[in-house]
């Protein structure tokens, strides 16, 4: 009987042990499940890895069973067989970084603060400017940047630096700062050694002082319209001064709020060689401005932007050879009844197209001008062209063909026929220049023969040959 109650004693006592070592196991899966997920590594944000791709290797509360998917490129894939929570759920950020002429900038240091303003991670941007901060909890955020070496001055607006569940995508733009007066300027009233800051087409920062006038010289490489502002400072007035070479002084009264421009075009007979412009700036308060230049527009369709479209001469007439006792008689552009016609032969003629041919001078003094020839040499007979409701449409060269008629000229007399194509060529330079406005200040017509017929100014150089 006693062997029986001790059996059962026995039996007893495994139980109870089987049923202790049961519950510990269990617990200790519970534990397992339940207990790992923290902020691990993430916990004092530099150990969040500082790389230039962005990626983050992390391990959740040392968990093996779980993998973050940052060596994959950013999937997250969990192994726990259970759902997420939204305690577990976790935010990806992406914060961009652009210098100002819209280029990716790497190797800066995006460090992320929590509302505390305790870092949370450092992450490095790769090439294309791009740093991702991966499984981040749910919360607002704001960042620094940092250059990776420290000692680059990196400028930019810390108001754009916020992050949330909200805003996961960031872009930030970096600024240079002017330092260096560079550019020697001249012109009256400036210091005998006046130098001035140089900016190309970009933003860049510039500290003004209180009061004073600072220069900063903007030296284009495309043509166009170019505005020149100045933000972040209130009181800021700005004013085009010129050419960088010889400036024009202004007074700040004559300064404009914040913003002016320059037309921008290319110096004469050269395509892209542009003249360096001189732009001044005044605060009475001073401060850390922001500089922009940046072309806002092609170059206005005026004559002076526009190349010339040479026009190539048609059916040249052959070479004259007059006979030596052959005079010329210029026509009297006083007398109403003069009249003159294009011919079936393509020369224009006196009455009508059987009287005598016009001829025109050429390489010959005029008794009003000097030779066409001349003309042609010094300033060119050319045109600016225009359409039905006066807008400007091109400009047309005719020395080509003033220089293939002078071929054909008769050597003597410097005179040839005159073709139609020829006559339309005297009428648009003439009109051009204004000759045929007899009320033009400095008509050549008026100053030598006040009764000139306007209709007839375009024949000044013509005649015919006894």
């Amino acid at each position: 009987m006693k062997n029986i109650l001790k059996l059962v004693l026995m039996l007893f006592i495994v139980m109870c042990l089987s049923v202790s070592l049961f519950s510990c196991v269990f617990s200790d899966k519970d534990g397992d499940n339940n207990g790992g997920v923290g902020n691990g590594d993430e916990g004092n944000g530099d150990n969040g890895g500082e790389n230039d791709g962005g990626n983050e290797n992390e391990n959740n509360g040392g968990n093996s069973d779980e993998n973050d998917g940052t060596s994959g490129g950013g999937d997250e894939n969990k192994n726990d067989g259970s759902a997420p929570s939204d305690e577990d759920e976790k935010l990806e950020f992406t914060v961009t970084v652009l210098d100002s002429d819209g280029n990716a900038k790497s190797s800066v240091k995006v460090i992320l603060y929590d509302k505390s303003g305790n870092r949370v991670k450092t992450v490095a941007t790769n090439k294309q400017g791009t740093a991702i901060l991966k499984k981040i909890d749910s919360g607002s955020y704001t960042f620094a940047l940092e250059s990776m070496s420290g000692e680059e001055e990196l400028i930019y607006s810390e108001e754009l630096c916020a992050l949330s569940a909200s805003q996961k995508t960031v872009t930030v733009t970096v600024y240079s700062r002017l330092t260096e007066k560079n550019y020697s300027i001249s012109g009256d009233g400036l210091n005998e050694n006046e130098k001035a800051y140089s900016i190309a087409e970009e933003s860049a920062y510039l500290k003004l002082p209180k009061g004073k006038i600072v220069y900063v010289v903007f030296t284009p490489e495309r043509n166009g319209v170019h505005s020149f502002s100045v933000t972040g400072v209130d009181d800021a007035l700005v004013a085009n001064f010129g050419i960088a070479d010889y400036v024009i002084q202004k007074d700040v009264s004559e300064f404009s709020e914040g913003k002016c421009s320059v037309e921008v075009a290319p110096l004469a007979d050269a395509n892209s060689v542009y003249t360096p412009t001189c732009f001044a700036i005044y605060s009475k308060s001073g401060g850390d401005a922001l500089i922009t230049v940046s072309r806002t527009s092609d170059l206005p369709n005026r004559p002076e932007y526009v190349k010339w479209t040479e026009i190539a001469p048609k059916n040249t007439p052959e070479k004259q050879q007059l006979p030596a006792s052959a005079t010329f008689t210029s026509l009297d552009l006083s007398d109403a009844d003069l009249k003159v016609v294009l011919g079936s032969d393509g020369y224009y003629h006196l009455g009508d197209e059987n009287g005598d041919i016009i001829y025109i001078t050429l390489t010959k003094d005029t008794q009003y001008i000097d030779a066409i020839t001349t003309i042609r040499e010094s300033a060119g007979i050319n045109a600016y062209i225009y359409d039905a409701s006066g807008n400007f449409v091109r400009k047309e060269s005719y020395n080509a063909v003033i220089d293939a008629y002078a071929k054909i000229c008769d050597d003597r007399l410097g005179i040839c026929p005159l073709t139609e194509e020829l006559a339309n060529v005297i009428k648009a330079h003439g009109e051009h220049k204004r000759w045929w406005d007899l009320e033009a200040e400095g008509n050549v017509f008026v100053e030598n023969n006040p009764s000139i017929i306007s209709e007839l100014a375009w024949l000044f150089a013509c005649g015919t040959v006894n």
